[in-house]
């Protein structure tokens, strides 16, 4: 290293590159200091302006998690975590991209959805994967969906595999063996594998987040969610540290994973619909003297009341969500009801017809 900035290797030969400078943000997020170095948090998309070319001394860039899978339903893995130091950067504008977290499965879709990615110019954080749904349902999966983190199994009755994670951002997704009261797998988390299923009573746990201090306090993301179980005899699986939700074993709408932190959502109990993956996040550290001058008037600043506001709104829409799957399982059952009712009303029919007949 030199003392002008950090050598890298421009073939053919070595020579000296500086930090990069920012010249404007914008997005929404969280804009810090701490001691010499700015820390900037895009909760939500936006871009980065470059005007003098170098290297970003920190980076970290998580994709949005995976919904879990319902009625009995697998965990979902956390959003792919990518953290690097001394990432280069050219002259431009760079897009930052928040992935949003997958919605959970509901009795219309068993399975979860995956989540998308997040990315800063070329720099990606793959998507988490989604939990599978108990089988018998349209958009069921009983296998885990490969993600960053993949997604935990739904065996219902029938041995199932996690889904694969992402090679250097995340883990795969918990087993699912054979059991009686279908007890799911958890999601897999950035530091560990989603748990199994043990025997047929208890539900993986999501698997572990990774901490990091790129703002300066350390903090756990990217946590895998726990699995879900068909009955209330299923202990269901705790979410995994850094967010994870935890999964259900009744009609409840299991837990989301923490919004901005790539982290699973827990897997849905037995009518439950699954809970929604956390979004991602992106996050870059560099000092504050490459920063002067920095516009950010297209930046709106995240308050700690603006991000209670939006998980409040999002708990909201969840539960809007569950009470129309529970109405429209209801109106199911009403019509299939009134069927049976018709076909028996026209049973007694024939049959005093033919009574009358006889007599």
């Amino acid at each position: 290293m030199s003392d002008d900035g950090v050598w890298v290797k421009v073939w053919p030969e070595y020579v000296a590159v500086n930090e990069a400078k920012i010249s404007a943000i914008t997005g929404s997020g969280r804009l810090t200091t701490d001691g010499d170095s700015t820390v900037i948090e895009w909760l939500d998309s936006g871009s980065v302006a470059i005007s003098d070319e170098g290297l970003i001394p920190k980076m970290l860039v998580i994709g949005g998690a995976g919904g879990a899978g319902c009625n009995g339903g697998g965990g979902a893995g956390a959003g792919g975590y990518l953290e690097s130091s001394n990432v280069y950067f050219a002259v431009g504008a760079a897009t930052v991209v928040i992935g949003g977290g997958g919605s959970g499965g509901s009795s219309a879709s068993n399975s979860g959805n995956n989540g998308t990615s997040s990315s800063v110019s070329d720099f990606f954080g793959v998507g988490g994967g989604a939990g599978a749904g108990s089988t018998g349902g349209a958009g069921t999966q009983a296998t885990g969906f490969a993600g960053g983190s993949g997604g935990g199994a739904s065996g219902m009755g029938v041995a199932k595999s996690g889904g694969s994670g992402t090679l250097g951002q995340g883990s795969a997704g918990g087993n699912c063996t054979t059991n009686l009261y279908n007890p799911c797998a958890g999601g897999g988390g950035a530091g560990a594998v989603g748990g199994n299923s043990i025997g047929g009573t208890v539900a993986g746990d999501g698997g572990a987040g990774i901490s990091s201090s790129i703002t300066g306090s350390a903090v756990t993301r990217s946590g895998g969610g726990g699995g879900g179980g068909s009955s209330g005899g299923v202990t269901p699986g705790a979410g995994g540290s850094g967010g994870g939700g935890a999964g259900q074993n009744g009609s409840t709408t299991a837990a989301a994973g923490t919004v901005n932190t790539g982290s699973g959502g827990g897997g849905g109990g037995g009518g439950g619909s699954g809970g929604a993956g956390g979004s991602g996040i992106c996050i870059l550290r560099l000092l504050t003297s490459n920063t002067a001058g920095m516009d950010t008037s297209g930046f709106t600043i995240v308050t700690a009341a603006m991000l209670a506001e939006q998980e409040a709104q999002r708990q909201a829409e969840s539960e809007l969500r569950q009470a129309e799957a529970v109405a429209a399982a209801e109106l199911a059952e009403a019509e299939k009801a009134e069927k049976k009712a018709a076909r028996k009303s026209k049973a007694n029919e024939l049959k005093e017809s033919k009574e009358g007949d006889s007599a």
